[in-house]
């Protein structure tokens, strides 16, 4: 959940930059509020597996608090937009990049990045609950 936030955040933020300095919702704050170590300032994707298994267990009504902040602003956003606003490129770093780019393009990547989060977490669930599972427990004859 905080890094699908934390993603949405990042490009929600670029979209709305018109060319400036995008202003994150993340900030050092949150940071400390939610016990990160200094590396997480600014990274939250390319993550080592030593980052992983060193990844603190997070207070889940701050995240969820953090989720509200970045979903209102998001939803703020979208309500304000026109449909040709879709074709502007507000963050000069992404011209040309095909995956954000427009404002459209960044919001099919963030459509589609959510979406792909989304299964990988039901994915997980699966594996645990099947693992707690006794039928996966008992040995199982092919004969």
């Amino acid at each position: 959940l905080w890094h699908m936030t934390r993603g949405e955040d990042s490009m929600i933020s670029r979209a709305m930059s018109d060319g400036q300095r995008p202003e994150f919702i993340w900030n050092e704050q949150w940071r400390e509020r939610l016990g990160l170590p200094e590396m997480y300032k600014t990274k939250f994707h390319d993550l080592t597996p030593k980052d992983i298994t060193s990844f603190p267990e997070l207070d889940y009504s701050l995240v969820t608090e953090y989720r509200r902040n970045v979903r209102e602003r998001t939803m703020k956003f979208l309500d304000g937009l026109k449909p040709e606003d879709l074709e502007r490129c507000p963050h000069l770093r992404y011209e040309g990049d095909p995956r954000f780019g427009t404002i459209g393009r960044t919001l099919g990547h963030l459509v589609v990045d959510m979406s792909q989060h989304t299964g990988h977490v039901q994915y997980i669930k699966g594996l645990v609950k099947g693992m707690q599972n006794d039928i996966y427990e008992q040995k199982i004859s092919l004969h």
